[in-house]
């Protein structure tokens, strides 16, 4: 997406909790307050109101939003602003700590400072478009998920089942014959490996 005129940048700082916007145009001025707002369903009803606010004062007609990938805290906002039209950016968390860095020559991080610096960096088209699958894809997305955690629960049983056999002191080696039985080979006490 080109960034024109009639765009509102807005970057987020997602956390678990409490999220953190900041709205600026194409030029990097700043167009309204900092923004406060929860990761729920009202926080997102009241980022609505503020960005519609914003958009209807200065004359914006379509809004980017960029943020950093913060584990799965993004997903519910992604969807909504997803839902409601809007353009989502994905920031390299490396490059908004060398980026914050550089602004004010202080490393130091703050809920103030990081929307401005995934906005500045959106604005100057660093970022990733945000693949949000629909419908069919969306399902099998989560199945292979789900399968993936299923996979891993059940080798982690299986290995648990086995250790007693493998930390056996005097076990010289095992063998699994076709049939699934396993067979030890143990060394008698008076030989040597």
């Amino acid at each position: 997406m080109q960034i024109k005129n009639e765009t509102l940048v807005v970057g987020i700082d997602i956390a678990k909790k409490t999220q953190y916007a900041r709205a600026f145009d194409n030029r990097g001025l700043e167009l309204g307050k900092l923004l406060r707002f929860e990761n729920s369903a009202q926080g997102f009803a009241n980022l609505d109101a503020w960005l519609q606010k914003i958009m209807q004062k200065h004359e914006m007609t379509e809004v980017i939003v960029g943020f950093e990938p913060t584990g799965h805290y993004w997903f519910n906002l992604g969807d909504h602003l997803a839902t409601c039209g809007h353009k989502l950016a994905i920031v390299n968390p490396f490059h908004v700590k060398c980026a914050r860095e550089l602004d004010d020559n202080s490393p130091s991080k703050s809920d103030r400072k990081d929307p401005k610096t995934i906005a500045m960096l959106v604005k100057d088209g660093r970022y990733r478009d945000v693949y949000i699958p629909v419908g069919a894809y969306q399902r099998r997305r989560l199945v292979g998920a789900v399968l993936k955690i299923h996979q891993q629960q059940f080798h982690k049983n299986i290995r648990k089942r086995h250790r007693p056999w493998l930390l056996l002191p005097k076990l010289r080696g095992f063998s699994i014959s076709r049939d699934g039985h396993i067979d030890l080979c143990l060394k008698n006490v008076g030989e040597g490996f």
